[in-house]
């Protein structure tokens, strides 16, 4: 089944044309949006008739939404149920046009087909949403990439290209056996990294990934992947390498001693994947499909949807039931199948070169 949900964020009356006739418009735009997502996000549990594309109440085109759900019943699981929420953000006019900005969290129940069992998780994303003056039609809709106009230091960290990770999917070939030391080839860990609790880990990143969830406990930073990952292997046990200087690749906290903030470790993915694996010392995961709870994987994917050589972004595997599930954030996904997180970084166009490193 799927329900929907429309909560209005409070915004100011000036936001849509002019005071006194803003609520026509309004009303009828909150309306327009609500059935617009609802119409898109019914396609993750209705029938499928003839190949299966909609178009979701915008002319030409088909929908993503169809598109993705194809990806998710090719890899062994079944949509049970699709639960929308929208929160209208603000509500204004551009060219005589109104544009809706609109937070949309997608709860979904999934049914592993092999084993029966079921497995909840969620996905939230920002989207600008363009009506017609009277808010009766939608006429475009546009899923924000938070991570646009978010700046990097610009100092590239090349991998080596042993350690790319296989996308290759072997089936039923399930997740590699945990290791309860350190990788092979590494000496002993360093102080207060000794071990993991894989399951504080979910639950930690199932919790702090649900909607827009962010732990006050924990500063927030514009690409926040790299610093969610880092509180969740905190959680799971490892403990804060103070210091001074936000460079200094052995340091790994959120708070340095003095006025610098995170260490580049704690905040960037790419600095993250250099201090797990060698301050760390968790070796290469071969293949994304044989990842278990508590491993990490990384992607580069930019700039531009296009591989450079270094990482940009970061997530954890928070459950497995026939495949990996993944939570993160920028943008947040609660447990979601790999297959899932696979589909969407392709429905953005991206080229993705996948890494993984064993916890």
């Amino acid at each position: 089944m799927a329900a929907v949900l429309l909560t209005v964020v409070a915004m100011p009356a000036e936001a849509v044309g002019k005071p006194g006739a803003d609520k026509a418009p309004t009303d009828a735009a909150t309306a327009s949006v609500k059935a617009f997502f609802a119409d898109a996000n019914a396609e993750w549990t209705a029938p499928v008739v003839g190949n299966g594309l909609g178009v979701a109440r915008v002319s030409g085109g088909s929908s993503r939404v169809a598109n993705l759900r194809k990806a998710v019943e090719e890899s062994g699981l079944t949509v049970v149920s699709a639960d929308t929420r929208t929160d209208l953000l603000s509500l204004r006019t551009v060219s005589g046009q109104l544009t809706a900005s609109t937070m949309v969290s997608v709860a979904f129940q999934w049914k592993d087909t092999q084993s029966g069992k079921l497995t909840a998780g969620s996905m939230s994303d920002e989207h600008v949403t363009k009506l017609t003056a009277d808010g009766l039609t939608v006429l475009s809709d546009t899923t924000i990439d938070p991570t646009v106009g978010v700046k990097d230091d610009g100092v590239a960290v090349p991998m080596p290209g042993s350690a790319k990770a296989s996308t290759v999917r072997v089936r039923n070939a399930g997740p590699k056996v945990k290791q309860t030391k350190q990788a092979a080839g590494f000496t002993a860990m360093a102080a207060g990294m000794e071990g993991l609790s894989y399951a504080d880990m979910a639950a930690y990143a199932k919790k702090w990934s649900v909607s827009a969830t962010i732990n006050p406990a924990f500063p927030t930073l514009d690409n926040n992947c790299a610093n969610f990952v880092s509180q969740v292997l905190h959680a799971g046990g490892w403990n804060y390498r103070g210091g001074y200087v936000p460079a200094t690749l052995t340091n790994w906290t959120p708070n340095l001693t003095g006025p610098a903030g995170s260490s580049y470790t704690w905040g960037a993915a790419k600095y993250l994947y250099v201090f797990v694996h060698v301050t760390g010392q968790k070796g290469y995961l071969g293949n994304i499909w044989n990842a278990g709870i508590g491993d990490l994987l990384f992607t580069d994917w930019d700039p531009n949807k296009k591989a450079d050589g270094t990482i940009d972004h970061t997530m954890v595997v928070s459950g497995y039931s026939g495949q990996p599930y993944i939570s993160q954030q920028t943008p947040n996904r609660n447990n979601i199948p790999l297959s899932l997180s696979i589909s969407l970084a392709a429905s953005q166009g991206r080229t993705v070169v996948w890494y993984g490193l064993i916890t």
